[in-house]
């Protein structure tokens, strides 16, 4: 029992469907005939087969000739075709077909006058009619097609809508929100959100995040906190070059997984910086960079009800007085 399944897992799939020749002769005439295919490679020898196809059932010819196209076909399967010394016209139409459907899927060949694997340049308009259109006004983007124009339309948008906010807050007409004296205060909202619409917010705030790689994220908190510092080398007490090692080390990636997922460093680079840098001692020293930057947040201060030590950074103090002035 197991010898006829191993001859049939061994078996090529073309000679498979070669058994299934005449179901095929049912339908693959007819369907040669009725559309026109067409190719982005010049002198396709696809369609030079195809058309060859054409001509043997017109003639009702069952043999191939002396010279038949073979260039879309792989070494394999031209050893195939001809293993008994001369080509066999079953396996060499049932393989034709066969790259006629994976060249239709890829879009490589297309039907003619078809919408669904045309290549994209099909697709465009016609560089006359695009130049016609523009000239005349008419190119239907459904915005101005002068740039200042657009420009100057938002921003009259947007002086629009943040007067009628300013209004509102003055006159306190916004739901939990006051403006008084200059100062914006915001109502604790106590209810209670429904959790669908919390997930809906939280996409709609990740659809509207850049995509970022986590390298380059922590390479830019590195950048603020400079925490790479505190990874010293265990002899020479330099720091530690490679950030991605930590976020291995952090993720259990390892050190061949995060060299494939970082640029310009080898396995070799992360594995070395994980056995000199990163220890129990260099990780209980980073994160006091991170949390100094976070206490010198003026938001943090606002948070807690506490007036911001003199001295300290306030990034956010320009940005405060200048919304206030607006408002």
């Amino acid at each position: 029992m197991l010898m006829p399944l191993a001859a049939t897992a061994e078996a090529d799939p073309l000679l498979g469907a070669a058994k299934r020749y005449s179901w095929v002769r049912r339908y693959a005439p007819k369907l040669l005939d009725a559309f026109t295919f067409l190719s982005a490679r010049p002198h396709d020898p696809l369609l030079a087969a195809i058309e060859l196809l054409r001509q043997l059932n017109r003639d009702d010819r069952r043999g191939l000739p002396d010279k038949v196209p073979l260039g879309h076909l792989n070494q394999k399967v031209r050893k195939l075709i001809a293993a008994d010394g001369k080509r066999d016209r079953r396996l060499w139409e049932i393989a034709t077909l066969a790259v006629l459907r994976d060249r239709l899927r890829s879009g490589d060949v297309w039907v003619e006058g078809g919408r669904t694997y045309c290549p994209l340049d099909a697709q465009l308009m016609p560089s006359p009619a695009f130049a016609a259109r523009k000239a005349a006004g008419d190119l239907r983007l459904g915005i101005p097609h002068d740039a200042d124009a657009w420009i100057a339309e938002k921003q009259r948008e947007l002086d629009f809508k943040l007067k009628k906010l300013s209004y509102r807050a003055r006159t306190g007409k916004l739901a939990g929100v006051r403006l008084a004296n200059g100062v914006l205060t915001i109502k604790k909202q106590h209810t209670k959100v429904p959790k669908t619409k919390v997930e809906a917010e939280k996409w709609l705030i990740l659809d509207r995040m850049p995509l970022v790689d986590i390298t380059d994220l922590l390479a830019d908190v590195n950048i603020w906190t400079a925490f790479s510092r505190w990874f010293t080398h265990l002899r020479t007490g330099d720091e530690v070059r490679h950030t991605p090692a930590i976020l291995g080390d952090g993720t259990n990636l390892g050190a061949k997984r995060m060299a494939d997922a970082s640029a310009g460093l080898t396995e070799r680079q992360i594995t070395w910086a994980r056995l000199f840098h990163i220890r129990p001692e260099t990780y209980k020293s980073a994160p006091w960079p991170q949390i100094r930057e976070h206490i010198n947040l003026t938001g943090i201060y606002d948070w807690m009800g506490k007036t911001q030590p003199e001295g300290t950074f306030r990034p956010l103090r320009v940005a405060k007085e200048k919304f206030r002035g607006t408002a």
